[in-house]
C-alpha cells in the first residue's frame, strides 16, 4: 500500500510530535501539524492529504465542527476523529457519523494502534465503537443520513481483554486509582489493588500476578524491599516501580539492584503507561546504560550485568545504616566471617575499596 500524506491537528505538541514520529517511522508522510481548526482548514485546501487526523476538542472550533468543513472541501479525504474524555460517549460517535468522519478512536491507543488505525481506514474502513451507536440509537437519539468516504466495513476498536494479571501497589491516592483506571480501560481487566507490602504478599499468595506495579516510596516498607522480597518468593513475576523521583539516578540503580524491570516517573500520562506495561510483560528492561561510569558497578569488564544478590544487599542496607560487620551478623542470623565475605563482594561490585564509600555509592548513587 502506498503512503499516506497526513495533516495532524491536535493541541498537545507533544502528543503530535509522538504521532508523526511513529508514522513516519511506518512509512507515512506527515504534510504538516497545527492545533487550530481554523488554520486546520486553511490547509486541507492547500495540501489536500489522504487522512486528518483530528482532535475533537480545539481552541478555536470544535473538531466535529472542522471535520464537516474539511468534508464540504475535500470528499477524498478521511478524517479520523481523536478524543479523550468523550472517547466513549455515544453522542460523540453519532456526531463525527453526521460530519462524515471515519472513524472516532481513543487518544491513547498504543503507538503501533496507530499505525494499524491509518492503513485500515485507507482500505476504506471505519473505526467506531458499534455498542456506543447502539446505546445512542436505543435511546431514541435519531441518526439520520450520512455519508463517509468510500466505507466498506466498521471495525470496533474497543481493546481486547487482556487476561494477564496486574497487581498495583501504592498507597491510596488519585494516582493508583488514575492508574488502574488508565489499565482497566486500555484493556487489562484482571487488575487488582494493594496499599503496602504486606497487602502486597498477601495477594501474591492466593492471586499470583503477572506484574506488579508498586510504588518506590511505599510506607513502612519501601518498594525497593517489596522488589526483593517479590524476587525472592515469586521469581516469575516482573516488578516495575514508579517514583516522583524516577529521573534521580540512584532511585533508577536501587531500583536495578532490586530486581525490578524497571522504574518509570510517575507523571506519565495514560498513553506512557501502557506502552510502559505492554514492553514490560513484553519481556523488555527499562534501563539504559548511556553512561558507563555511572552503572560501572553494574557492568562487569566483560560487559555482563553483575548486580548484587539479595543478601549483599541486606547486607549494604544496614552498612548504609551504621551498623558494624559484628551487628549486621548478629541482626543477619550469621557468621562474622560470612558478613566479611560478603562486604568484599559488595566493595569489589561496587568498585570502592571501604565501607564509607559503599554506603555513600548506595545511598546516593555513584558520582561521574
Amino acid at each position: 500500500m502506498r503512503p499516506a500524506t497526513i495533516l495532524i491537528v491536535e493541541n498537545n505538541s507533544l502528543f503530535r510530535d509522538g504521532l508523526r514520529a511513529r508514522l513516519e517511522a511506518a512509512g507515512h508522510r506527515v504534510l504538516a501539524e497545527t492545533d487550530g481548526g481554523s488554520e486546520a482548514i486553511a490547509l486541507v485546501k492547500a495540501l489536500r492529504p489522504d487522512v486528518v487526523l483530528l482532535a475533537d476538542e480545539l481552541a478555536d472550533i470544535s473538531g466535529i465542527s472542522v471535520c464537516r468543513e474539511i468534508r464540504a472541501i475535500s470528499r477524498r479525504t478521511r478524517v479520523l476523529i481523536m478524543a479523550l474524555e468523550r472517547a466513549d460517549d455515544a453522542h460523540t460517535h453519532l456526531a463525527a457519523l453526521h460530519a462524515g468522519a471515519v472513524g472516532c478512536v481513543r487518544k491513547d491507543l498504543l503507538p503501533e494502534q496507530w499505525v494499524r488505525v491509518v492503513t485500515y481506514i485507507l482500505n476504506g474502513g471505519a473505526i467506531f465503537q458499534l455498542e456506543a451507536i447502539r446505546r445512542a440509537l436505543a435511546s431514541g437519539i435519531q441518526v439520520g443520513s450520512f455519508e463517509f468516504a468510500e466505507v466498506t466495513e466498521v471495525q470496533d476498536l474497543s481493546p481486547d481483554p487482556d487476561s494477564r494479571r496486574i497487581l498495583v501497589v501504592d498507597r491510596p491516592s488519585l494516582f493508583r486509582s488514575g492508574l488502574v483506571a488508565c489499565l482497566e480501560d486500555g484493556g487489562f481487566h484482571a487488575v487488582r489493588e494493594a496499599s503496602g507490602a504486606d497487602q502486597a504478599m498477601d495477594a501474591l499468595a492466593e492471586w499470583p500476578a503477572d506484574l506488579v506495579i508498586a510504588g518506590a516510596e511505599l510506607p513502612e516498607v519501601n518498594g525497593f524491599a517489596l522488589t526483593r522480597e517479590v524476587r525472592v518468593l515469586y521469581p516469575d513475576v516482573k516488578v516495575l516501580l514508579t517514583s516522583w523521583h524516577a529521573d534521580d539516578e540512584s532511585v533508577q540503580l536501587r531500583a536495578r539492584q532490586a530486581g525490578a524491570v524497571g522504574c518509570v516517573s510517575k507523571h506519565l500520562s495514560a498513553q506512557e503507561c501502557l506502552v510502559v506495561v505492554a514492553e514490560v510483560l513484553a519481556g523488555k528492561h527499562l534501563y539504559s546504560d548511556a553512561d558507563p561510569h555511572k552503572l560501572r558497578y553494574h557492568i562487569g569488564l566483560d560487559g555482563r550485568t553483575e548486580p548484587l544478590t539479595p543478601r549483599e544487599q541486606d547486607v549494604i542496607e544496614l552498612i548504609a545504616g551504621g551498623l558494624t560487620n559484628r551487628q549486621i551478623a548478629d541482626t543477619l542470623c550469621i557468621s562474622e566471617r560470612t558478613v566479611d565475605r560478603h562486604v568484599g563482594s559488595i566493595l569489589s561490585k561496587l568498585g570502592v575499596s571501604s565501607r564509607t564509600e559503599a554506603a555513600v555509592v548506595w545511598v546516593q548513587g555513584p558520582r561521574s
